[in-house]
């Protein structure tokens, strides 16, 4: 098997967005983080997922 060559300037080229990507991923995780938490618990305590899955 051979090596493909890494196209360096590429990587380099992809490296702004991914980290703008990755800090706006925190901030919306961060604005978020409350309403993420009860979701997770109601998810814990019912074993469901929201009201799109209730069928009782």
């Amino acid at each position: 098997m051979q090596n493909q060559p890494v196209n360096l300037t590429a990587h380099v080229e992809q490296l702004p967005t991914k980290i703008l990507e990755e800090l706006d991923n925190r901030a919306w995780a961060d604005r978020n983080a409350e309403a993420l938490s009860a979701h997770g618990v109601n998810i814990a305590s019912t074993g469901l997922a929201g009201t799109e899955f209730d069928r009782i």
